[in-house]
């Protein structure tokens, strides 16, 4: 009878986990920490290439958040490096989200604004024309408008970081 073999891959949750990280992921931590903490960075001065796999590496790091990329790509690397990672990552880069709202049309807005709660509905409305957030309260509820309406009054406190991820 044979004993058994150690494997370190089950009997070490550690060790299992456990992985070399490469140069390249190394830069991207090293970057993500150094924006975060509100540096500038002349990103911009790398090639195209080096921008485009710095900008991989970050968006492949688990913790990195989609508004941090956003921002490095935003102003940090060349518009020919940000305009490469769009069409390969097959994303086409819109106006202000808040304008698509306001071309959208009412029962459009009235499907999105039943679907969230009260206090995103009033965020969504407020960001309208008058015009349009007018016509899309008169089409609700009386209840849920009033709600709504009550609910804008106090959007003054919403922080712009929230209205971003809204």
């Amino acid at each position: 009878m044979s004993e058994p073999t150690a494997d370190n891959s089950n009997s070490n949750p550690a060790a299992a986990s456990s992985r070399v990280i490469s140069q390249a992921e190394k830069a991207a931590i090293v970057v993500s920490a150094m924006l975060r903490s509100g540096l500038e960075l002349p990103l911009d001065d790398l090639s195209v290439d080096a921008q485009a796999q710095l900008a991989k590496e970050l968006a492949n790091l688990q913790f990195v958040e989609r508004n941090l990329l956003t921002e490095m790509i935003e102003g940090k690397i060349s518009t020919e490096t940000a305009e490469r990672l769009r069409k390969e990552a097959g994303v086409r880069k819109f106006s202000d989200p808040w304008d698509r709202l306001n071309i959208s049309d009412i029962d459009e807005l009235i499907a999105i604004i039943e679907a969230e709660s009260v206090e995103v509905s009033a965020i969504i409305i407020s960001k309208l024309d008058v015009s349009k957030a007018a016509a899309l309260l008169g089409k609700l509820p009386g209840k849920h408008a009033r709600q709504i309406s009550h609910a804008i009054s106090m959007t003054h406190h919403v922080t712009p970081q929230a209205i971003s991820r809204i």
